[in-house]
């Protein structure tokens, strides 16, 4: 509908300013210097063009973010999950040949914190997480792990 509406206006507009010319070359000859029409009209076209680009382009970059921030997302999801299970095995691997149980308040849950913070810290930076919320991650994998092996 709006398209039939703007082709309508560029029609009543493209009339008006064409008439007076039609008139003046059925006065002086077959031709008309277009030239003085079209110079004032240039800067208005360029302005609706640009515009139009410019729309295009924020319409293309918001479906873009919109496609890529999903998998981004999902993609740091799954390095940061594949981390922690990772950091939970080498607790795990650390406590395996003694038999100790795990304090999960000593050195070794720093190292499994360290590991997951140098394997993936794009997707730490991404989510925001501080060195508490990946103790807090990887308790629960080292007890699954515990569990899986008893």
């Amino acid at each position: 509908m709006y398209s039939k509406l703007f082709a309508c206006a560029v029609l009543v507009l493209a009339a008006v300013l064409l008439v007076p010319y039609l008139a003046i070359a059925q006065d002086t000859g077959t031709q008309v210097n277009l030239d003085p029409l079209i110079d004032s009209l240039y800067p208005y076209v360029l302005t609706i063009v640009g515009a139009i680009i410019a729309a295009a382009t924020a319409w293309i970059t918001k479906k873009i973010n919109d496609w890529t921030g999903i998998s981004i997302e999902a993609r740091h999801r799954e390095a940061l999950q594949s981390a922690l299970m990772n950091g939970a095995r080498y607790i795990a691997a650390e406590h395996k040949p003694t038999g100790v149980s795990i304090d999960l308040k000593n050195r070794h849950l720093a190292a499994g914190v360290r590991f997951v913070r140098d394997s993936v810290p794009d997707a730490i930076k991404h989510f925001g997480l501080t060195t508490e919320d990946i103790e807090k991650h990887l308790v629960p994998k080292i007890s699954q792990l515990v569990a899986e092996s008893k």
